[in-house]
């Protein structure tokens, strides 16, 4: 069993190559610097020697250096094995110091093993001979080695100054980023907390300039007859700019900015350089003045129309990259979902309003309203307020406590119910009856009950709506007219027999007159007879 000594300043590292190497059957000693590895070497039986090269107290080329200076450890294979000295001349600089293999990290396992198992079997084939170092001074191994170290700072220096690069634009993104989740959190709280369009645009605005950080913002709204995008609100420095600006969707030139094509367009659009956009030009003196370097507009939309647009300004040139703009695109959406929220809260209100109205039309009104089962008793399942007309709640009658057919009069009962069946079978939708219901003090009322058909998805009848109206007082009057035309119709007939009589008895006065000679008393007669025949 061969035996391994691993050199390395980090633990993960030897832990690693210890499980690797004894799983290959390999005894394995450890180090964690060239100095303890020299120590080990000097009082252990070792068969191979892997080595990194950074470590602390002593680093892997001094290792070697001095390895192969020691007449005993010499013939143990030198194999380094380094993610930082990778290049080509850190490979010739170890060779030269006597190493018989250089491994770049990382390694997969398997071509590792490859290599350490090759060394191995050339040891134990007697191939590894004592390499004959280069014949050069230890000013000279130092020198190259200074080499190596400066080379290996310089790239580490740059890598460092990229990474430190790299991260400042990484934090300045997180930044932005924070920035923006911030200014979205706000709005979307903003949204929930304001039922009023005008003071939630104001608040939008106002929240993009303190967690934002923008330097303007603001919402205009289109104008659909004049084309012209009309701001509602603002906030930020330099918020008189848009007094001296003019988006006309009427106007190519205007209509051509990033406000203007968000809202023809339908899309958000960045500019993201405004010093050289030439789209930009009407406005780009005014903007410039006041720091603006780039600019992000995004459609606001009601009902999925495009109303108007959110139009945000930074003072950095290409400030909107891809997240800057999901993240406002989704800002602009939410913003939407508001506005539909909204509209559909006064669509409601409205819509409560006019049912409300409706409601104090027909409490004010003699109709009832009511709908029925279509099922014995005909239970009702509404009723407007006003049924208390008749002297019944509303909470008896939609309870079951008092079903409708009670209501209706004993005597009309079985008549108005074979009416119904007999409508509902014909496959009307309408049908009207007249007859009497009973209050619960025991009063009675004529209704004109007017009945629409109500059917399932089947065409079976499910229910009956109805209004309902108190005739009474027109059946009253009816009843009184018809007595009155009753009696007239008798006193027409007792007079026409009376005049009948009389222009007879003056027909014989003028008769008899005539025959005397002598002037018609009642020279008329004959002509009111005739007339009356």
């Amino acid at each position: 069993m061969k035996s391994v000594l691993i050199v390395d300043d980090r633990e993960q590292e030897l832990y690693l190559l210890r499980v690797l190497l004894e799983g290959h059957g390999y005894t394995v000693v450890l180090a964690s610097n060239g100095e303890d590895a020299l120590k080990v070497g000097r009082m252990s039986q070792l068969d191979i020697i892997i080595s990194d090269i950074m470590m602390p107290v002593m680093d892997g080329f001094r290792l070697c250096r001095e390895w192969m200076e020691d007449e005993r450890l010499q013939k143990i294979p030198f194999v380094f094995y380094s993610a930082t000295y990778t290049d080509t001349k850190d490979e010739e600089f170890a060779m030269s110091l006597g190493a018989v293999r250089f491994i770049a990290k990382p390694a997969e396992p398997d071509e590792f093993m490859k290599v350490i198992q090759s060394v191995v079997r050339e040891l134990d084939a007697g191939k590894i001979e004592l390499r004959t170092l280069l014949p050069i001074t230890d000013e000279e191994v130092l020198k190259l080695y200074d080499e190596r170290l400066i080379n290996k700072l310089e790239q580490k220096t740059l890598a460092l100054e990229k990474e430190i690069s790299e991260r400042k634009r990484a934090e300045k993104k997180l930044d932005k980023a924070n920035k923006l989740y911030a200014t979205l959190s706000q709005i979307n709280q903003a949204i929930v907390r304001v039922s009023d369009d005008k003071k939630l645009f104001q608040e939008i605005c106002d929240i993009a300039i303190e967690f934002g950080k923008f330097k303007l913002a603001w919402i205009g709204l289109l104008d659909e007859e004049k084309q012209l995008v009309k701001p509602v609100a603002t906030s930020g420095k330099g918020s008189d700019y848009l007094q001296h600006i003019k988006v006309s969707l009427a106007d190519e030139l205007t209509a051509s900015g990033p406000t203007g094509r968000a809202i023809q367009e339908r899309k958000s659009v960045v500019f993201n350089d405004l010093e050289n956009n030439p789209d930009f030009t009407p406005w780009r003196e005014s903007a410039l003045e006041r720091g603006y370097r780039s600019s992000g507009a995004f459609p606001i939309r009601l009902n999925n129309s495009v109303i108007g647009a959110l139009s945000v300004y930074a003072a950095d040139p290409h400030f909107f990259d891809e997240d800057e703009i999901n993240l406002l695109e989704e800002m602009a959406l939410d913003i939407s979902f508001a506005l539909d929220k909204f509209d559909e809260e006064a669509n409601h209100r409205q819509a409560e309003e006019a049912l409300r109205q409706a409601g104090l039309v027909i409490e004010n009104s003699p109709v009832v309203v009511f709908r029925w089962q279509a099922a014995a008793g005909w239970p009702v399942e509404l009723v407007s307020d006003n049924v208390t007309q008749f002297g019944y709640t509303p909470e008896e009658l939609l309870s079951g406590e008092t079903p409708f057919i009670s209501m209706v009069h004993a005597d009309d009962r079985e008549q108005i119910e074979h009416e119904v069946v007999e409508y509902s079978a014909s496959g009307v939708t309408h049908f009207q009856q007249e007859y009497r219901i009973v209050t619960p003090d025991g009063d009675i009322h004529w209704i004109d009950d007017r009945t629409t058909v109500e059917r399932d998805a089947d065409g079976n009848i499910s229910h009956y709506q109805g209004i309902v109206i108190d005739i009474t007082e027109r059946k009253r009057a009816e009843t009184e007219l018809a007595a009155q035309l009753d009696e007239l119709r008798r006193w027409h007939d007792a007079t026409l027999g009376r005049e009948g009589r009389v222009l007879e008895l003056k027909h014989e006065i003028n008769t008899l007159l005539a025959e005397q000679g002598q002037p018609l008393r009642y020279p008329s007669a004959k002509e009111e007879g005739t007339n009356r025949d």
